[in-house]
């Protein structure tokens, strides 16, 4: 059975031209994938044992400017997104607290982070 990730699901959607109705007040912190390696990288010599470690990014986002964000990378039309919940009056927060990450990994991870927004 096969499952997509929401990301594949919008580069189908707007590949084929159709509109794609996401959310503008469910929030998220996504991380970059350097960004995802880098911490990796720190963790193995880390004594993590016993440990869950959250990553994520520093920016909050989203889901309807990560689907925009999403859209212009990849050259797809943007005007086709559109907000699936102007109605709504609660944000749902869904962004990772990765301070304890930062705690165990050191700022290291937080400098790494911040010179990847700048590039």
């Amino acid at each position: 059975i096969d499952h997509p990730s929401w990301i594949d699901q919008w580069r189908e959607a707007l590949f084929l031209g159709q509109t794609l109705s996401v959310p503008a007040k469910t929030f998220h912190n996504p991380v970059g994938i350097k960004q995802l390696i880098h911490a990796i990288g720190l963790a193995i010599g880390t004594d993590i044992k016993g440990k869950t470690l959250h990553i994520g990014g520093l920016s909050k986002l989203s889901m309807f400017e990560m689907a925009t964000v999403f859209a212009m990378q990849f050259g797809y039309n943007t005007d086709l997104i559109k907000s699936s919940d102007d109605n709504q009056n609660q944000d749902f927060d869904y962004s990772l607290n990765f301070s304890e990450t930062l705690k165990l990994l050191g700022p290291d991870l937080l400098i790494e982070a911040e010179s990847l927004l700048v590039k």
